[in-house]
Parts: C-alpha cells; structure tokens; sequence
C-alpha cells in the first residue's frame, strides 16, 4: 500500500482521522481490484 510521499504516522491521529483514512484507503483498494 503506498502513501503520498510521507510515512503516515497512525499513533498521531485522532480517532476520526483514523476512520478516516481506513475508509479512504479501504475505497481505493476496492476501485484497483475491480
């Protein structure tokens, strides 16, 4: 799984940012197995 050019550090985000993001990254592994 790639990351736009930085590490992304988890333990930093909130909550919702983390929801956040598993959504997003969870859509974008959908739209590349279709």
């Amino acid at each position: 799984m790639k990351t736009m050019n930085q590490t992304i550090d988890i333990s930093k985000l909130s909550a919702a940012e983390r929801a956040e993001l598993a959504r997003q990254l969870g859509e974008a592994e959908v739209r590349e197995q279709r």
